[in-house]
């Protein structure tokens, strides 16, 4: 396999024959949540799709401390506080929340990614839009943010082939553990 495309499909593959291993990555990831927030900081979490990982639990443990990805319609997200008030489908159809300012870099503190399949060196393969890639970088301009890609054991290889615009991620989260990248 060396496409990406290619990559792609055999890692949603191996995806969705995990999925009932997901708890334990929420498990795994809390400590590092906990150690890594301060009191006012917030968690970019993601809503799920088809076979990533479920984290959404982690509102009752964070109920004030959780942003969610809004697209912005022109290929980039903005975090956005997940309140009480009802999400909307943001320009992809994913729940979101419609209101509230942008969380920039000095109030997300840690940002999960779901991804396909991670390497070593923490590049992320993820559905080849470039929305998690081009958020990273704008907020790397702006301030430091700690990322965590979220995926299954089974979805660490050993080379994402990699282009000029992937951002790296810092951590790994699986049901394994949890473990520092490109080390």
């Amino acid at each position: 396999m060396n496409g990406k495309a290619e990559l792609r499909r055999h890692y949603r593959k191996v995806r969705l024959a995990h999925q009932r291993e997901g708890d334990k990555i929420g498990r795994s990831v809390l400590p590092l949540i906990e150690q890594s927030i301060s009191g006012s900081g917030h968690v970019g979490l993601f809503w799920p799709l088809s076979g990533e990982v479920d984290l959404r639990w982690l509102r009752e443990r964070l109920p004030s401390q959780l942003g969610l990805p809004v697209a912005d319609g022109s290929g980039g997200l903005q975090y956005r506080c997940w309140s009480d008030a009802p999400l909307q489908p943001d320009s992809c159809g994913i729940p979101a929340p419609a209101h509230g300012s942008p969380l920039g870099p000095d109030q997300l503190e840690l940002l999960l990614v779901p991804a396909l399949a991670v390497d070593q060196q923490g590049i992320r393969l993820g559905y080849g839009g470039g929305y998690y890639d081009r958020t990273l970088a704008a907020l790397r301009k702006e301030g430091q943010i700690t990322t965590v890609g979220i995926a299954y054991a089974g979805q660490e290889i050993a080379h994402v082939p990699m282009t000029k615009n992937d951002e790296y991620l810092d951590w790994i989260a699986t049901e394994t553990g949890v473990r520092k990248l490109g080390t």
